[in-house]
């Protein structure tokens, strides 16, 4: 996690930085934008009134210069005030722009008339028009603004000069209205504090308007000459005002008169107006700024939750809920961990079951079951905890012990210390149990060199501790019949199964009085595809530790049937035996198989016999005699095999509805030369005849002990000096030919046919 939290502070830190950058590049874009389109702003201003003036002044200039022609025509002509005014009124109606036209004559008098050709006659109006009026020397010439009595606005003068004929110089004006000129900036979206100017070109500054407001100002000062310097000769153009903070300044001389037409904007005014168009931006990002600090801090929050939470499913998932011991995965890690960590290093995984634990867990109920392994595993961490050892539980009543830097010879004296940790304990209703259990051990690497390998072997070896009724077993290899190659021969008998290759082989049973067949024990045989014949003794107990066992009957069930069908039609009543296991009786649904088998030949019960071994009716004693009862009910008749070995009580065997008991082949072999032998037969014969049951000897191979048999009483006997395992054909030509019964001087000898 800890890369993981670094990983997420460096992104969080890179959009913190990447937005500060953004930031600060669209404000300072905005700034250049501003400035940018303030300078053209002013410059475009500029030349717009600069030819909407020009134009409107065009009428002025013209007007002027009709009026200088009137006067000076015709040549040596000096007119009166009658015809100057005369000559005004005549110009006037064609000038829609100047309010006022007017002369002052060499001889001071001023002489005006309105737009509508009135002659002014208001003498404050003439007197001044005449102090305002500053005529160049010659040409057009620009005086500044005026007010005149009682009228509203202001008005720019323009003057041309010109030589009367007789009386001298002599000046024409026209009065225009300067919010005539600038009626066109009122229009426009002017930043605040911005102003328009009409500056001569020897600097005399005419007018400045301020749009906002709405004021002209006739300053009557000069430019500075910095600014006419910044002018030149250019015909419009754009500079920054000194001092700096006066702002952008956007010119355009006029081509018809001496004026340069200004639009200035403030430097305040430009901030003003960045700031603003900066502000939107700057919240959005200051926002974003702000919501990516609180993702931080909820981030933060967020990862350590997610440590605090995967640290808590890290130990869940490598502890025992119940005990707090390591589970399974993580006493397995912890084994992988010691193996890489010393690979040369000698380690015992001890495994152990503790005894009758179902018992409690069914007796006192499942709360009493974990009390017992809360204390357990409480002891066992007393006790093993500060030393070199992983305690773990690796499910139900099954747990671990991994103990490093262990001597071999040392195992069995910690298996005893782990057994005084269990002792007694005390439960739900004061009940106090004495613990014991089954202890195995396997050593790393002289057993096994992988964690799950070592494993297995200490498994292994509890087992067999469980099964010697030992409190301790130390793996060997012998005890291990669980190889991988045994594994994919158990998947390989599966196939055979289904694609029908396991064949069946039939050993006959005969009367020990006469020799003659009585009845075939149907027998398995598998050929490999590629190992060739394998042993039963291999295959057959791949079946039973595994749920093949159930299609493995189901298969050897229909052959054996089938066949006596088979023989049937041809004329042969020949009972045949299958052995069955103790797993198929527990299936609840075995008998119902059987009936159905038997259904679908159409075949006498009485032709089908089961073999059930001694062992396995022990195992489950109540559920072992209510299935072979509800069995015998079918019809079906009953042996018990490979009897002797499974140490069943007389109480139990009396009530077993068997009607054959078969004397295992140990007791039989050697027969005749051990006495002992000869007891436990001629008994099992006598408890046999008690019980109403027949008897078959298995493992006959001699005559003599066939003679032996017969001289207790036992009825029957199979083995290799009768018969070895034959197919259905060699059994067929060697045992149900047409000669019918041995004759009754046999002498218990074989068949001609069988001694082949």
């Amino acid at each position: 996690m800890t890369g993981e939290y670094r990983q997420a502070r460096l992104l969080v830190v890179l959009a913190l930085v990447l937005l500060a950058g953004t930031a600060v590049y669209l404000i300072a874009h905005q700034r250049q934008q501003t400035w940018h389109a303030a300078r053209q702003s002013v410059l475009n201003l500029a030349l717009g009134l600069d030819s909407s003036i020009t134009g409107l002044l065009e009428q002025s200039t013209s007007s002027l210069r009709r009026i200088g022609t009137a006067i000076c025509a015709p040549p040596g002509c000096t007119p009166g005030p009658e015809q100057a005014i005369a000559v005004l009124r005549a110009v006037a109606p064609f000038d829609s722009v100047s309010s006022y036209l007017g002369l002052r004559t060499a001889g001071g008098v001023v002489l005006a008339v309105d737009q509508a050709g009135e002659p002014v006659a208001r003498p404050d109006t003439l007197r001044a028009i005449a102090r305002a009026l500053r005529p160049a020397a010659a040409g057009l010439g620009l005086s500044p603004l005026l007010r005149l009595p009682a009228k509203s606005g202001h008005y720019l003068p323009i003057t041309l000069s010109f030589q009367s004929p007789s009386d001298g110089p002599e000046v024409a004006f026209a009065l225009v209205p300067v919010r005539r000129l600038l009626a066109s900036t009122d229009s426009l979206r002017l930043l605040p504090d911005s102003f328009v100017s009409l500056v001569t070109t020897d600097g005399r500054v005419l007018v400045a308007y301020a749009p906002g407001r709405g004021s002209f100002i006739s300053l009557g000062r000069h430019a500075s000459p910095q600014s006419l310097a910044r002018v030149g000769n250019r015909r419009s153009g754009v500079f920054l005002s000194v001092p700096s903070r006066s702002g952008f300044v956007g010119f355009a001389r006029s081509s018809a008169l001496p004026l340069y037409v200004s639009a200035s904007v403030p430097v305040a005014s430009l901030r003003r107006e960045w700031l603003e168009q900066a502000a939107a931006p700057t919240a959005v990002l200051a926002i974003g700024i702000l919501a990516v600090l609180m993702f931080a801090w909820q981030l933060q929050r967020a990862l350590r939750r997610q440590a605090a939470y995967l640290a808590e499913q890290e130990y869940l998932a490598q502890h025992d809920a119940l005990t707090g011991l390591r589970n399974r995965d993580g006493f397995m890690r912890e084994l992988e961990r010691a193996i890489s960590a010393a690979p040369d290093d000698p380690l015992a995984v001890l495994l152990l079951d503790l005894n009758r634990f179902k018992e409690i867990n069914d007796t006192l109920g499942h709360a009493a079951g974990d009390r017992v392994l809360e204390e357990t595993g409480e002891r066992l961490r007393e006790r093993f905890g500060d030393s070199n050892a992983c305690i773990a539980r690796l499910g139900g009543d099954e747990l671990a012990i991994l103990v490093q830097g262990i001597e071999v010879a040392a195992l069995e004296s910690i298996g005893a210390r782990l057994q005084q940790c269990l002792g007694r304990t005390t439960v739900r209703g004061g009940i106090e149990l004495e613990l014991t259990a089954s202890i195995g051990a396997a050593v790393y690497p002289q057993d096994a060199r992988t964690p799950s390998e070592l494993l297995r072997c200490a498994d292994i070896a509890m087992y067999a501790a469980k099964e010697e009724l030992s409190a301790f077993c130390r793996y060997h290899e012998v005890m291990d019949h669980f190889t991988p190659e045994m594994l994919a021969l158990q998947s390989e008998l599966g196939k055979a199964l289904r694609e029908g290759a396991i064949g069946v082989a039939y050993q006959p049973k005969v009367r020990l009085a006469d020799g003659e067949l009585i009845g075939l024990e149907a027998l398995a045989r598998w050929t490999h595809p590629t190992m060739g014949p394998i042993a039963p003794s291999q295959f057959v107990p791949l079946a039973d530790g595994t749920e093949l066992v159930h299609p493995f009957v189901q298969y050897m069930l229909r052959a054996a049937c089938g066949q006596v069908i088979e023989w049937g039609r041809r004329g042969h009543r020949v009972p045949v035996s299958v052995n069955i296991s103790a797993n198929n009786l527990l299936d609840r649904g075995f008998v119902d198989k059987v009936r159905a088998v038997l259904e679908s030949f159409a075949l006498e019960p009485a032709l089908l016999e089961l073999e059930v071994t001694e062992g396995a009716v022990i195992r489950y004693p109540d559920t072992m005699l209510k299935r072979l009862r509800e069995i015998r009910a079918l019809g079906v008749r009953l042996s018990l095999d490979d009897f002797g070995t499974g140490y069943a009580s007389l109480a139990y065997l009396k009530q077993l509805p068997v009607h054959t008991l078969k004397i295992d082949r140990g007791f039989v072999t050697n027969l005749t030369g051990d006495a002992a032998d000869q007891r436990i037969v001629r008994s099992s014969v006598q408890l046999a005849h008690s019980f109403g049951m027949t008897v078959v000897a298995e493992g006959v191979e001699t005559a003599e002990a066939a003679r032996e048999l017969l001289s207790y009483g036992c009825e029957f006997a199979q083995g290799y000096y009768f018969g070895h395992p034959q197919s259905a054909a060699d059994i067929e030509a060697q045992w149900l030919e047409p000669a019918g019964v041995s004759p009754a001087g046999a002498r218990l000898a074989p068949r001609r046919s069988e001694r082949a």
